[in-house]
């Protein structure tokens, strides 16, 4: 019973356990404009990442990048957090800068229609969610129905939550706020009752 147990657990985990990408390092080894060549491809083609400059053994992170095709990235956000304390650096890459790529990762949200199949999720691709509430209470500030891809962009870029876990219609869809891409999706059997839209959260 133990083994068949264990069976059943490696094979979930073989299924499901490389589908949520890591934070992952690599450097620029070309630039062509706003296009540069990565030493390392990122996982998956639309992945976020933030190029790293390193100025007296200081590092600071100067744009974001968004891999169009492995190994290729192309300059999506010259302002990656809002600020003026860097206005004196040049966002335009150099070879030998570090890029980092899937850069917030390690903040994920799972955006699910009720509570079991949020949990299920969780447990599935053993993560733990950022609190969906307060995503709700972001768009309800905004007035939003419904997040846009503006309305992800913005939230990732103030809470660095860096990927959205997404489960609707039998589908669980990675998405990338910064890149603002679907960057992967797998089939996941969930039966959903009492779906709450749009997406469970504990307001309603």
């Amino acid at each position: 019973m133990r083994a068949v147990l264990f069976g059943i657990f490696f094979f979930t985990f073989s299924l499901f356990g490389g589908f949520i990408p890591q934070k992952s390092y690599t450097v620029v080894t070309a630039v062509n404009g706003n296009t540069i060549t990565l030493q390392g491809a990122f996982a998956y083609n639309g992945m976020s990442g933030l190029l790293v400059r390193n100025l007296n053994g200081k590092e600071y992170g100067i744009a974001f990048v968004k891999q169009i095709s492995p190994g290729r990235a192309e300059i999506i956000d010259t302002n990656p957090f809002g600020g003026k304390n860097l206005a004196n650096i040049k966002a335009e890459p150099k070879v030998g800068d570090k890029v980092i790529g899937g850069f917030m990762y390690n903040r994920i949200m799972v955006l699910a229609p009720n509570k079991s199949s949020f949990i299920n999720i969780q447990n599935r691709f053993g993560i733990r969610s950022v609190n969906p509430d307060i995503f709700m209470a972001f768009l309800a500030k905004r007035g939003s129905s419904t997040p846009s891809s503006s309305d992800y962009y913005e939230f990732a870029k103030l809470t660095h939550v860096g990927l959205f876990v997404i489960f609707k219609n039998g589908f669980v869809t990675l998405y990338d706020p910064i890149s603002q891409s679907e960057i992967a999706k797998t089939m996941m059997d969930i039966s959903v009752y009492n779906a709450m839209e749009p997406f469970y959260n504990t307001f309603n």
